[in-house]
């Protein structure tokens, strides 16, 4: 089975700025349940996680994903918020965002001080199902072969608060920091 997550920026449409939109939209969505795909928010209240439903097929998890994307876009486009996807943003501070009023988020911001505060990343994740536990780690030998890949196929934050980092993948790094 295959699952699909994606963390969308809702940002200004003529700036290309985050804006603190995600409650706003998640809102106006309204506790509509989907059986395919769930919109929620997250960590900052400029991200929104659209997430598929259990796939048999990449097809569709993906199919899910774009249903998500589109529902949110009935939302964001009359508000002029269009949705960006990368590691991270190429010039926006961490200190102009805000963190999603949640007691986990507050928690984790607790335990991860400034690290947590300024964790202004974004990512897409897929979630594999394996039927046998005894199939997972030849399955994670075979795929090492293509880490060289899949890094560089990752390499979407060289920026960070406007500055040019030097790393294809500075999201990999900021993570890192993480306790």
């Amino acid at each position: 089975t295959v699952g699909i997550e994606g963390e969308p920026m809702p940002a200004d449409g003529s700036t290309g700025d985050l804006v603190p939109r995600a409650p706003e939209v998640l809102a106006a969505l309204g506790e509509t349940a989907h059986e395919r795909y769930t919109v929620t928010g997250e960590l900052l209240t400029n991200t929104i996680e659209v997430t598929s439903g259990i796939g048999d097929t990449v097809a569709a998890a993906t199919h899910d994903i774009a249903d998500a994307i589109a529902a949110v876009r009935q939302v964001t486009n009359p508000m002029q918020v269009e949705l960006l996807c990368a590691g991270s943003h190429p010039f926006a501070q961490w200190y102009d965002q805000e963190v999603t009023d949640k007691t986990r988020y507050h928690k984790l911001i607790e335990r991860t001080q400034w690290w947590g505060r300024n964790m202004m990343i974004w990512g897409v994740h897929v979630h594999v199902g394996v039927e046998d536990v005894r199939k997972v780690m030849p399955l994670i030998g075979a795929l090492s072969l293509y880490l060289p890949h899949l890094q560089a196929i990752s390499a979407s934050s060289p920026f960070w608060a406007g500055e040019r980092t030097g790393y294809a993948s500075n999201r990999a790094l900021v993570f890192q920091q993480l306790p």
